[in-house]
């Protein structure tokens, strides 16, 4: 059963034990915090050239699952307001209202510290030092500051989304490796495009919420350029990956034609207009897909 009830003043749903805990799992951004826990895994795989050790491998994922959920309640919380004005995060601001901000906080604040806790009693400093680092560079510097005040916020603020490789590269070993440096630059080069074609596939609402996303401050013309040229520029990410020496020429001809692909999907779309949501989910597939080829490369 619902009832209304009301938090700082806003109307919440008070919700029944199943629908709360349903509702705390939506504000969590479940689907991008099992993306960055298979980055972080990525980067133990490459670390370790091959499975990483059970043990290690649990407590980092576990750990980098919390701390991301953290991240990203917290990021829901300070952008309620915003997202109160967009359809297509109707769900999420739903599931947020029926918890209330204080609660979300709270359960932020709980997976954060037993992140931190587990992160701590398990593996290396370094490893606790970036996860600290990465949660904190998105929910505050990203969120609080980029997003609000310049377009280019998601070229300003592109590290904090790579720094799962890194995590789980330093879970392995705290020496991070010139393979992991490079994988970690695939993941800085591949964020700017992948949130552009977001914007353009939402444009109307990143404009009635008033965020001064890329194509609302320079239009859609300028804005497909730059896809252009972030999806052209991991052609020589691959390359120096491949290049680190961990890798096969069967795995950068693969990742190539994925990549070429990709430019294919952005170019046939953007080029014809309108813009629809496809070249976004190819962005998200194609994440996917170079995780594998480089998983598959260290353990097949």
């Amino acid at each position: 059963m619902i009832k209304a009830a009301e938090h700082n003043g806003i109307p919440v749903k008070e919700a029944a034990p199943a629908a709360l805990l349903l509702a705390l799992l939506r504000v969590g951004k479940p689907a991008i915090a099992a993306a960055l826990t298979l980055a972080g895994f990525t980067g133990m795989v490459t670390a370790a050239h091959g499975p990483p050790q059970g043990e290690i491998a649990v407590s980092c994922l576990t750990s980098l699952f919390l701390m991301s959920t953290a991240a990203a309640v917290v990021n829901n919380v300070l952008d309620r307001a915003m997202d109160e004005e967009m359809e297509r995060v109707s769900k999420r601001s739903e599931a947020l209202r029926c918890v209330g901000s204080g609660r979300a906080l709270s359960w932020a604040f709980a997976l954060a510290l037993t992140a931190i806790a587990i992160s701590a009693a398990t593996l290396n400093p370094l490893t606790t030092l970036l996860l600290v680092a990465a949660s904190a560079g998105y929910a505050f510097h990203y969120t609080v500051f980029l997003k609000r005040r310049t377009p280019w916020g998601a070229l300003f603020g592109i590290v904090p989304g790579a720094l799962p490789v890194l995590i789980g590269q330093s879970a392995v070993s705290p020496a991070i490796n010139s393979a992991a440096l490079a994988l970690f630059l695939v993941m800085v080069v591949w964020q700017p495009p992948h949130f552009w074609l977001l914007s353009l596939a939402h444009l109307d609402q990143y404009r009635t919420a008033r965020i001064p996303v890329l194509p609302v401050a320079k239009g859609i013309p300028f804005t497909a350029g730059c896809i252009y040229l972030g999806v052209a520029a991991l052609f020589p990410a691959l390359f120096i990956l491949y290049k680190s020496g961990a890798f096969s020429l069967s795995f950068l001809t693969a990742s190539f034609a994925v990549t070429l692909f990709y430019y294919l999907v952005c170019y046939r779309v953007l080029s014809v207009g309108p813009v629809s949501p496809a070249p976004f989910r190819m962005s998200i597939a194609y994440l996917l897909l170079i995780f594998l080829l480089v998983i598959a490369g260290h353990c097949l």
